[in-house]
C-alpha cells in the first residue's frame, strides 16, 4: 500500500523545503559574490550562483520522472549534474557557517574585558615609547647624550613590553559566552564536520522533498485514476457495458492496460500470476505508474489478489 500525505502534511513539507532551499540559494550566492568588486561582476556572479542552485533542485525533481519513463540516459545525466551541484552547494553552506562563526568569535573576543584591558596597556606603552623617544631626541639636540641614551633605553624597554602584550593578545581565547562557542570549544577543529553535516541537511532535505513530490501518487480509495475526479468515477460506474468497453480501449491507447487485457494475461501465465512488468509487456506500454494503478484498482474491486507484488485472478 502506497503512503499518501494529506494536504496539510504536503503543505508543511513543501513550505519547509522551500525555506531550506532559500537558505541554500543565499549561501551559494554569497560564495560567488564575496570576492567580486565591480557591481557588474557581483550581479553576474549572483545570477550564476542562483541559477546553479535552482538547477540542483529542479534536476532532483525531474530525474525520477525521466527514470520512471525509462529515459535512463537523461535521468543519469541529471543525477550526475545534481551530485556536482550538491557538492558546490555543500561547500558554500558549510563555508557560510564557518565564516559566520569566525566573525562571531572575533566580535566576542574584542568585546571581552580582558582583551580591552590588554589593548589599553598596548596603547599606553605605545604612547610611553613615543614620549621617551621624543625626549631623548630633544636631550640629544641640547648636547646631553648620556641622558638621551637613558631615555632611549627606557623607550626600548617599553617597546619590548608592548610586543609582549601584543603576543599575549594573539594567543587570547574567546570566552564561552554562548552555546555555539561552548560546543566548538569541546570539538575544536572538528567543527568542520559539524558544518558539513548541517550543510548536507540543509541541501538534502529539500532535495528529498522535491524528489518525493515528483513521484507523488494520489490515493486510489474511490477507484478513480490519477486524472479522474470522484464525480467522473461515479459517472463511469453508471455507464453501460458498451461505453465501458470504449473507455477501456481509450485507457489502452493512453498507455494503460485494460482490465480484460490483464485478466487474459494472467490466464496465459503458467503460474496463474502476473507482475507489473509482465502486464506492461502484455499491454505493450511503458507507463509503469498507470499499469500499477490498474492492477491496484482490480485488486480493490476484488478481481485480483496481491501477494509479494504478484497478482492472482480471483474471479
Amino acid at each position: 500500500m502506497s503512503l499518501v500525505l494529506n494536504k496539510t502534511e504536503r503543505f508543511i513539507v513543501l513550505a519547509l523545503a522551500l525555506v531550506l532551499a532559500a537558505v541554500s540559494v543565499v549561501c551559494e550566492v554569497l560564495l560567488f559574490t564575496e570576492q567580486t568588486v565591480m557591481p557588474i561582476d557581483t550581479a553576474l556572479a549572483a545570477i550564476v550562483g542562483l541559477a546553479l542552485v535552482c538547477f540542483q533542485f529542479l534536476f532532483a525533481a525531474l530525474a525520477p520522472k525521466f527514470w520512471q519513463a525509462s529515459q535512463r540516459t537523461i535521468a543519469g545525466v541529471m543525477y550526475l549534474i545534481t551530485a556536482v551541484l550538491f557538492a558546490i552547494s555543500l561547500s558554500a553552506t558549510s563555508g557560510f557557517f564557518e565564516s559566520r562563526f569566525q566573525e562571531n568569535q572575533q566580535a566576542q573576543l574584542h568585546n571581552s574585558n580582558d582583551y580591552k584591558l590588554k589593548m589599553s596597556v598596548v596603547d599606553d606603552l605605545e604612547k610611553q615609547e613615543k614620549t621617551l623617544t621624543d625626549s631623548a631626541n630633544a636631550a640629544k639636540e641640547k648636547g646631553n647624550a648620556w641622558y638621551a641614551g637613558q631615555l632611549l633605553m627606557k623607550a626600548s624597554e617599553a617597546s619590548e613590553n608592548r610586543r609582549a602584550v601584543i603576543s599575549q593578545l594573539s594567543n587570547e581565547t574567546t570566552p564561552n559566552t554562548d552555546a555555539t562557542t561552548a560546543l566548538v570549544s569541546v570539538i575544536g577543529a572538528g567543527r568542520w564536520v559539524l558544518w558539513i553535516v548541517l550543510a548536507a541537511l540543509v541541501d538534502l532535505c529539500p532535495l528529498i522533498a522535491f524528489s518525493c513530490y515528483a513521484l507523488h501518487q494520489k490515493p486510489l480509495k474511490t477507484g478513480a485514476t490519477d486524472d479522474q475526479t470522484p464525480s467522473q468515477t461515479q459517472a463511469k460506474q453508471s455507464q453501460t457495458p458498451t461505453e465501458q468497453t470504449e473507455d477501456s480501449q481509450t485507457n489502452s491507447d493512453n498507455g494503460r492496460p485494460t482490465p480484460d487485457e490483464i485478466k487474459e494475461a494472467i490466464k496465459q501465465m503458467p503460474a496463474g500470476q502476473i507482475g507489473v512488468r509482465a502486464a506492461m509487456r502484455t499491454a505493450e506500454t511503458t507507463n509503469y505508474q498507470r499499469t500499477k494503478q490498474a492492477l491496484e484498482e482490480l485488486t480493490q474491486e476484488g478481481f485480483l489478489t496481491e501477494e509479494n507484488n504478484k497478482y492472482y485472478l480471483t474471479k
